[in-house]
C-alpha cells in the first residue's frame, strides 16, 4: 500500500503535468492566432476589445486613447469594438489613410493613420519577446517545482510563475486578436498578487505566515476584488460603465497597487539578504532581489507612468 507522503506527491504531480499541458495548449493557441495575422491589413497601432490604443506606434495616438469612430462610423459597442474596427480595415487597402476619431480624456480629437500591413518584425517584435518571457517564467516555476518536490512553497512560486506566463503569452493577444481578452485581465489583476503573496513566504515564511498560515489568502482579496468590480460594471451597468470611464478608473487603482506590492517584495527581499541568520539565505535574497528590481521595476514602472 503507497504511502499518504507517495499518494500526495502522485496528486501533486497529476496536477503539476496537467497545468503543464494547459499551458502548452494556450501557447499553441496564441501562436496560431498570432500567425494567422502575418500579411492581413492592420491600424498601424494596437487595441485592445474595448477599443483603448495600447500601442500607438508614433501615430499621433496616445497609450489608452478610445478609439470613437473610424472614416465617421462609430465604433464603440458594448462587446464588439475591435470587431468593428476591424470591420472597417478589412475593407480597405493597404496604404489608404483612415481618419480615427479617438477621446483623450475629457478631449476628441482626429487622427489620420494609414492602414498597414502585419509583417514578420511586428509579429517578432510584439508576440516572439512576450511569448520568450512567458516560455521562460513557466520554465523557471517548473524547474524549481521539479527540484523541490517537498518544499511547500513550491506551489507559491509556481503559481507566481504561471500568473506572469498567462500575461505574457496572452498580451499579444490582448491588443491584437482579442480571444482571450479575459483571461489576460485576470492574469493582469492576479500579478499583483502574486507579488504580495511572495513577499511575505519568498524565501522564508514572515512570523504573521508561520502563526496564521490562513492570512495568504487575504492577499488576493483586494486584486479580485478590483477585477470582479471591473467586470460586474462592464457587464451589468454598461451605460455608466463607458462614459464615466470606470475601466481606465479601475485600471488605474490596480496600477498603483501592483506598484506597491512590487515595492513590497523587493523590501521584503532587501531585509532578508540584509537580516537573515544564514549566510546562504542572505546570498540568495539578494541574488532574487537583484533580479525582480532589474527584470520586474523598470517594465512596471514604465507601465505605470503610462496608464496613470
Amino acid at each position: 500500500m503507497a504511502s499518504p507522503t507517495c499518494r500526495r506527491n502522485t496528486r501533486a504531480l497529476a496536477v503539476f503535468w496537467s497545468l503543464m499541458v494547459g499551458c502548452g495548449v494556450l501557447t499553441a493557441v496564441c501562436v496560431h492566432l498570432a500567425g494567422r495575422e502575418l500579411d492581413r491589413p492592420w491600424a498601424g497601432f494596437s487595441f485592445n476589445a474595448f477599443g483603448h490604443v495600447m500601442q500607438a506606434h508614433h501615430t499621433g495616438l496616445v497609450f489608452f486613447d478610445t478609439i470613437l469612430a473610424v472614416e465617421g462610423q462609430p465604433v464603440q459597442r458594448h462587446a464588439g469594438t475591435a470587431a468593428a474596427i476591424y470591420e472597417v480595415l478589412r475593407h480597405t487597402p493597404v496604404g489608404t489613410p483612415l481618419t480615427y476619431r479617438a477621446r483623450r480624456g475629457a478631449t476628441e480629437l482626429d487622427v489620420v493613420v494609414p492602414v498597414q500591413q502585419t509583417t514578420w518584425r511586428r509579429l517578432t517584435m510584439e508576440f516572439g519577446m512576450p511569448l520568450l518571457v512567458a516560455l521562460g517564467q513557466l520554465g523557471m516555476g517548473a524547474l524549481v517545482f521539479l527540484l523541490r518536490p517537498h518544499t511547500p512553497r513550491r506551489w507559491r512560486f509556481l503559481s507566481f510563475c504561471v500568473v506572469w506566463f498567462g500575461l505574457f503569452v496572452t498580451i499579444y493577444d490582448f491588443q491584437s486578436t482579442h480571444v482571450f481578452t479575459h483571461v489576460f485581465l485576470f492574469c493582469w489583476y492576479l500579478t499583483s498578487a502574486t507579488l504580495l503573496h511572495l513577499a511575505f513566504v519568498f524565501p522564508d515564511e514572515r512570523p504573521l505566515v508561520r502563526q496564521h498560515p490562513h492570512v495568504q489568502w487575504l492577499f488576493y482579496l483586494p486584486s479580485l476584488g478590483l477585477w470582479g468590480g471591473e467586470r460586474l460594471a462592464n457587464l451589468f451597468f454598461h451605460d455608466v460603465y463607458a462614459p464615466y470611464h470606470l475601466g481606465m478608473h479601475v485600471a488605474q487603482v490596480h496600477t498603483v497597487y501592483w506598484g506597491v506590492t512590487l515595492l513590497v517584495l523587493v523590501a521584503s527581499l532587501m531585509h532578508t539578504a540584509v537580516r537573515a541568520s544564514s549566510a546562504v539565505a542572505r546570498r540568495r535574497a539578494g541574488t532574487v532581489c537583484v533580479g525582480f528590481a532589474a527584470g520586474f521595476l523598470l517594465p512596471v514602472g514604465s507601465e505605470s507612468v503610462a496608464l496613470l
